[in-house]
């Protein structure tokens, strides 16, 4: 789940909120993925304002290929065997 404390389209304390369920979602999905054998990739990116849409919510081309870019390390590291299933 993205780090929704930082989209800058919602207001602060629904942001607020948002990012703490996304939070919650998050750790969910890494307990499914550790208890099925399923991968599970944090994301773990600093949310700069440039990797947003001018919709403040939705990822911009730049945050698409940062998120990408992210991922294909994991998914390499994790063949090579340097990343824990969750």
């Amino acid at each position: 789940v993205p780090p929704l404390r930082h989209f800058t389209a919602l207001p602060g304390w629904r942001r607020a909120l948002l990012g703490w369920r996304g939070r919650l979602l998050d750790e969910a999905l890494r307990d499914l993925a550790g208890a099925t054998g399923a991968g599970y990739c944090p994301i773990s990116l600093d949310l700069l304002p440039g990797y947003l849409a001018i919709d403040g919510f939705h990822p911009s081309q730049l945050g698409y290929q940062v998120w990408a870019g992210a991922l294909a390390d994991w998914l390499a590291a994790r063949e090579k065997g340097g990343v824990a299933v969750a």
